[in-house]
């Protein structure tokens, strides 16, 4: 994974997005999604470059608002989810993954129709996303 892509070329970095990753696709425990931000977490503490694992952190803090419903949490989530999507946009705009976790955390702060502008960005070039985008902008 090239800094140009996105990615890192530190490989104590790569190890912890991907083990995030991994958290995050394949929520085995209940607190798959604290993991993965933990991993994610790490990985940016080796690498504050590495926008797709700033893309993902900001994708996994959206989500636990989107599944949450009202908790301790949320607000400072959301906020947490704007500010890392936009960071991940500021160091690799045209990452489609940095969309898709802008999108998200668009909606986990109510602001639906700009959440579909950056759906539609992220789908322009990961179309494989489609189902997982209809199903947040039908009301999950």
């Amino acid at each position: 994974m090239g800094s140009r892509l996105g990615g890192s070329r530190e490989s104590a970095a790569n190890k912890a997005y991907l083990q995030g990753l991994d958290l995050m696709m394949k929520p085995t425990r209940e607190n798959s999604y604290e993991y993965a931000i933990v991993e994610f977490e790490a990985a940016l503490k080796t690498d504050p470059n590495f926008a797709l694992a700033r893309a993902r952190l900001a994708e996994c803090l959206a989500r636990l608002v989107l599944i949450a419903g009202e908790n301790d949490n949320v607000s400072e989530y959301a906020s947490r989810a704007m500010h890392e999507s936009a960071r991940a946009l500021d160091k690799a705009e045209s990452l489609p993954e940095a969309y898709f976790a802008r999108a998200l955390a668009l909606l986990a702060n109510g602001h639906d129709s700009e959440a579909a502008i950056f759906f539609e960005m992220a789908l322009s070039e990961r179309p494989y996303l489609s189902r997982e985008v209809d199903y947040f902008l039908t009301g999950m």
